[in-house]
């Protein structure tokens, strides 16, 4: 499940990155990058999200009695000398 939506963010962030890309190319300036920030932003709001969402832990059971201490064996006999 984390696996998922991590991946999930991901291919937000990608999709993020891809549209951010300035579309005025020139031959003489540099390629056309996206925006890196607003994609990993985007990315780790998508997880914020979607984990507050589907509740993601870090998998122990929710409201698991703990279990009773081991009792330990008492002797009524005095400590040896």
């Amino acid at each position: 499940m984390n696996a998922s939506l991590f991946l999930i963010a991901c291919g937000v962030g990608a999709i993020v990155y891809r549209r951010t890309k300035t579309t005025q190319q020139s031959s003489v300036g540099p390629a056309a990058s996206g925006d890196l920030v607003a994609a990993v932003t985007a990315a780790a709001a998508t997880l914020l999200l979607l984990a507050f969402l589907f509740g993601v832990g870090d998998g122990s059971s929710i409201g698991a009695e703990p279990a009773p201490p081991k009792e330990s064996a008492v002797s009524s006999a005095p400590p040896a000398r």
